[in-house]
């Protein structure tokens, strides 16, 4: 019986790990998808068609994904 706990208990918290874990995955999603919102205004507020711009946009929205402040 003892043994049967032992692997139930064990079990739960390996639930409570992937739970976690998906936790993180959902807040790093979020976290990329407001960096993408800011470059897309940014690139959009540069009247389009300026490359120089939207290139430095990208470098810093990878700059951010890289190495969040």
């Amino acid at each position: 019986m003892s043994r049967v706990e032992i692997n139930s208990s064990s079990e739960d918290m390996c639930n409570a790990d992937r739970k976690r874990q998906h936790r993180r995955v959902k807040v790093k999603k979020k976290e990329k998808s407001k960096l993408a919102i800011e470059w897309w205004r940014e690139a959009n507020s540069t009247g389009g068609g300026q490359e120089d711009e939207i290139i430095g946009a990208e470098m810093k929205l990878t700059e951010q994904l890289i190495d969040p402040a």
